[in-house]
């Protein structure tokens, strides 16, 4: 059966800080998709050190009136079509806030990290779990009615919006994937100390992403174990390894927390 134009189509939204924007993961996974899909739509509304309360409160920090953001990119336009300014920087600055963002379209995937000590500390858990209940889980199913009505309309013309409105989530509603962050390289950082041990770290902000993902429909709310792939790979290298690829220069997920960043998505900070 041949593929139809919704199946080679997918929109990808991004929801935290540094973890995502510091190697630049929205354009990453863009790129990558692009290989089994013929359109690719991604945004973000991330910014450096946030949790999923204050993202939600502050937004990505560039709230730029629109002439000011638009002189900025007006200079020339990439090889790849984004617009850059004189010095060559990328002047894509993502949604300014998470409601923005989640009302631009629809979304097949929004994927969602919080700071990384909070899935694990007993009092911010139970801040981001607030949150999710309160404002993003209605922000999403608001979204999904929406999906309900596009699709539904196009079939059934005589169905009043009242009707289409008490129907469930069409299959194509947003998955919510919570990004697992991984546990501090280095023992104590950004007071971690009592967190315990790197694979204890690691653990706990795994049990925590589940508790947030369980707040979701099923099939609706997944873990991506980012943080136990990085365990798995400190537990199985050799530290001489680990060595060389920092001489390389490459930068590993839980370092971007601690390094300063140049984002073209949002303002940069600890994580």
């Amino acid at each position: 059966m041949a593929a139809t134009d919704r199946d080679r189509m997918i929109h990808v939204a991004h929801i935290g800080n540094s973890i995502q924007y510091f190697n630049d993961c929205p354009r990453l996974l863009e790129h990558m998709l692009e290989h089994r899909y013929t359109s690719v739509i991604q945004n973000s509304c991330l910014r450096g050190g946030a949790t999923l309360s204050s993202l939600l409160e502050k937004g990505n920090g560039r709230h730029f009136a629109a002439a000011a953001a638009t002189s900025r990119c007006k200079s020339r336009p990439a090889n790849n079509g984004d617009e850059i300014n004189e010095e060559g920087e990328d002047c894509i600055i993502g949604s300014p806030t998470v409601q923005d963002l989640l009302v631009e379209r629809i979304w097949d995937f929004v994927i969602i990290n919080d700071h990384t000590q909070h899935p694990i500390r007993t009092d911010s858990k139970k801040q981001t779990v607030e949150v999710l209940q309160d404002h993003y889980l209605p922000l999403l199913q608001q979204q999904q009615v929406q999906d309900t009505y596009l699709s539904t309309i196009t079939t059934t013309k005589t169905m009043s919006k009242l009707e289409i409105t008490k129907t469930s989530s069409s299959p194509s509603s947003p998955t919510i994937v919570f990004l697992q962050t991984a546990a501090y390289r280095f023992p104590g950082t950004n007071k971690s100390t009592d967190l315990g041990s790197f694979d204890e770290f690691t653990e706990g902000v795994y049990q925590g992403y589940l508790e947030y993902a369980k707040l979701f429909p099923p099939n609706k709310g997944v873990v991506a174990p980012v943080g136990r792939a990085y365990q798995f790979l400190r537990n199985t290298t050799t530290s001489n390894e680990r060595r060389d690829d920092n001489s390389r220069g490459d930068v590993i997920l839980q370092d971007a927390e601690s390094m300063p960043s140049s984002s073209s998505s949002s303002s940069s900070s600890s994580s």
